[in-house]
């Protein structure tokens, strides 16, 4: 059962959601409710609250500053914002503080109800939530722990501190050990991802870590100078690089996502990671090949063209600069 708590200065917005929503179809039960932000506070240091749903204009504290509390006494609730209007600069902002979703109050009557509330239980309860194992799995639809997005957007890594608190320390400690290789795999250049981090570290010290951490990779980023526009669609291309299967990327597919033109992303690119997008491309495809040649015992020249080599000949030569062996010696020597 998911425990809800509604917050809003209007007592008949609050009668309302509690009238208009079947909440028991979903797995919720409204556990409490408070017309200003300082009451929510003070009844949720008593109850066991899994969802929020707060107002974002209300008199002394405002819903926004509600949230960024929430997110620091209670991190493990999720929130919902309500809202008279479609005002998408107090939304965007909702967003980014760690809202999962959002209401315009005035379209309540007009909304689709099974499929809002459906959308918002999921996102609390199904795999987006879930442990930073089962996030990492290939193909989830959730939150993936291996992507860079929580570096630049407040939203993502506000949900990645509250999944923290969800798991136990020892699923917590694995979990976020493979994260750091996966983040080491997207960024080489950036030498410090283990710098810090510490065995049996307590929740408050690795979300302090964590925190220190994207200071740290914030600041290495921006040292060239670019923009936060600019910088946001290099490290979706990284994402894109590293969760797309390496046959169906080209720099053109890249580049018509971001929205960025072919010389401007290949000079960006490079300053950004440190690195060409050919030679981070090569060294995508080198360490795919490296994972099939250990796990499988596909043809050479099969593995070659799954990883975007279209000559064999030319794979083995570009493998063995890598590795320093051909692709048959690292088959040979990969049980010893």
């Amino acid at each position: 059962m998911i425990n809800v708590f509604i917050v809003d200065d209007e007592s008949l917005v609050r009668k309302g959601l509690r009238q208009v929503i079947p909440w028991r179809q979903y797995d919720m039960h409204i556990v409490g409710e408070a017309a200003n932000g300082d009451k929510a506070l003070q009844a949720l240091e008593n109850l066991d609250v899994h969802l929020l749903f707060t107002d974002i204009t209300m008199p002394g504290m405002s819903g926004l500053e509600l949230m960024a509390n929430v997110n620091e006494r209670f991190p493990g609730i999720e929130m919902v914002v309500l809202t008279c209007h479609q005002d998408f600069y107090y939304i965007q902002e909702a967003m980014r503080i760690g809202a999962i979703d959002y209401i315009v109050k005035t379209q309540l009557d007009d909304l689709n109800i099974d499929e809002l509330m459906t959308r918002i239980a999921k996102r609390v309860t199904g795999p987006a939530n879930q442990t930073f194992s089962n996030a990492m799995k290939e193909n989830d639809p959730g939150i993936k722990w291996g992507s860079l997005s929580w570096v630049e957007d407040d939203g993502a890594f506000q949900r990645r501190l509250k999944e923290l608190v969800r798991i136990n320390a020892s699923e917590r400690e694995r979990c976020l050990i493979q994260a750091l290789r996966d983040w080491s795999e997207r960024l080489p250049a950036y030498s410090l991802w283990f710098y810090g981090y510490k065995d049996h570290m307590h929740l408050e010290e690795i979300k302090a870590w964590f925190e220190t951490l994207r200071m740290d990779l914030k600041q290495w980023l921006r040292k060239p100078g670019y923009s936060e526009d600019v910088l946001q669609a290099i490290i979706r291309a990284v994402d894109m690089m590293n969760e797309w299967p390496i046959s169906e990327l080209s720099q053109s597919g890249i580049i018509r996502e971001i929205n960025i033109s072919k010389s401007y992303f290949s000079k960006s690119f490079k300053e950004i990671v440190r690195e060409s997008f050919v030679g981070y491309m090569q060294n995508l495809s080198i360490r795919q090949a490296r994972k099939l040649l250990q796990e499988t015992n596909h043809p050479i020249y099969w593995i070659a063209e799954s990883c975007g080599f279209q000559d064999e000949r030319y794979f083995s030569k570009v493998f063995r600069e890598k590795t320093g062996q051909l692709p048959s010696e690292f088959r040979l020597n990969r049980h010893e």
